[in-house]
């Protein structure tokens, strides 16, 4: 047998050993663990968010709207929205028919 010829065989592959060109494959293999803790965390359901309510929160936009028009004390703040001060900057805006900051 030629050496130009010569193969070896393994198992059911065979490998050219006169081949110029040498191809490596790289297979990457990753695998999910779940430890004990993650199993008992996922089993519970999650904790309720500990919110405070706020009085009036029951109201909707337009009485809102209405709410904040009459409100004597934001009268001062009607009235500098929209409007700059002597540096340009806007500190109060009107944003769909409510004041803001």
């Amino acid at each position: 047998m030629d050496q130009s010829e010569q193969k070896l065989e393994t198992g059911q592959q065979q490998i050219d050993t006169n081949s110029h060109l040498t191809k490596t494959e790289t297979t990457e293999i990753s695998v999910a663990v779940q430890t004990r803790a993650m199993v008992a965390k996922e089993s519970k359901p999650p904790k309720p968010l500990q919110i405070s309510t706020v009085q009036g929160s029951d109201i909707g936009p337009e009485e809102l709207k209405a709410e904040q028009r009459a409100d004597e004390t934001l009268k001062k703040y009607w009235e500098l929205a929209d409007q700059p001060d002597e540096d340009g900057k806007i500190y109060f805006f009107v944003k769909k028919g409510t004041v803001g900051n």
